[in-house]
């Protein structure tokens, strides 16, 4: 069993929620949450990592191939794919002035996450004492809102910290300068 790591006790390896590949369902849970997802046999598993893809069915899977829980199916003839922050997913789709909501993303809390086993790939499932997945809807109490980017505003984030970091620390520089008469 992993053990605990950092304040929220996540198991340690898990890694604060990022998007790591350039499909347009990159997604970041800033705050408290995991994805569900449907593991083998109906069993629930979950994620932190927001690496998401549509499958040749339509059906939005995670980068280690498990399809998201609730299940959303998306059109075969969508032209882009939109979450909000309270989760809700909308594609708008070829021929169409509008959006059509597809479904809702789910986040997982509990009670000690950092009790969560690890069964692979920065996939959890819950243990008897991680305690029972409470569930609910983004943005609302102990869950956080879901952040959806692309790469390119990855890159550009990136650059932007990056530049701040360095900005910060000449400024902290300059304040510890001593001065001579």
């Amino acid at each position: 069993m992993e053990g605990i790591h950092g304040i929220i006790g996540l198991p340690s390896g898990l890694t604060p929620s990022q998007p790591t590949n350039t499909s347009n369902l990159e997604l970041a849970i800033s705050g408290g949450g995991f994805f569900q997802l449907q593991g083998p046999s109906g069993s629930r598993l979950y994620t932190r990592n927001g690496s998401f893809s549509i499958n040749s069915q339509g059906v939005v899977v995670s980068s280690s191939g498990y399809e998201l829980y609730p299940l959303i199916s998306m059109p075969l003839n969508r032209q882009s794919v939109s979450v909000g922050a309270d989760g809700e997913v909308s594609v708008t789709v070829e021929n169409s002035s509008g959006t059509m909501r597809v479904g809702n993303i789910q986040l997982a809390t509990f009670v000690s996450p950092g009790d969560l086993e690890e069964v692979g790939g920065n996939v959890f499932r819950a243990t008897n004492t991680s305690g029972s997945a409470e569930t609910g809807t983004p943005g609302t109490g102990r869950f956080g809102n879901i952040i959806q980017t692309s790469s390119s505003d990855t890159k550009t984030s990136d650059v932007e910290g990056l530049v701040g970091d360095i900005v910060a620390q000449r400024e902290e520089w300059s304040s510890t300068i001593v001065q001579k008469p």
